[in-house]
């Protein structure tokens, strides 16, 4: 069992032009984490990638729990597919909340319906994803 703290990014969570190295470079300054303890992933496009993608992740390292950190509006359907890709691991969730144009800083309740129409709508499609797995 590894103890020791690993930050794992998937892709779809890092901006294409971002490069590894300015990545760690802001790991090491934001979080005082050693660059050599962080993996990026490269290959999912998707919260369905990033599941089975940290899915693999976390069996290379053997790891029987994790951190989701996510956007606040993410985390119902990120943890649907994490937690069906990954039965066995118990996953804690960490919502971090992002101001949004059109959002009260206050409730951080979107203004925008049309926010809210395609966030429902994407939590629907991660149940039949779930199904998939």
């Amino acid at each position: 069992m590894n103890k020791f703290p690993i930050l794992f990014l998937s892709r779809s969570d890092i901006q294409p032009l971002v490069g590894m190295s300015d990545i760690l470079t802001y790991v090491e300054e934001a979080f005082s984490l050693y660059s050599k303890r962080v993996d990026l992933g490269y290959f999912a496009d998707s919260t369905l990638g990033n599941a089975l993608e940290t899915k693999d992740w976390v069996k290379r390292n053997n790891f029987d729990n994790i951190i989701l950190v996510t956007d606040n509006w993410h985390v119902p359907r990120a943890k649907l597919l994490f937690e069906t890709a990954m039965p066995k691991v118990k996953i804690s969730v960490y919502p971090v909340f992002q101001y949004r144009e059109g959002t009260s800083k206050k409730s951080y309740l979107p203004k925008n319906i049309l926010f809210l129409f395609k966030e429902h709508l994407k939590y629907l499609i991660s149940h039949i994803q779930a199904i998939l797995i």
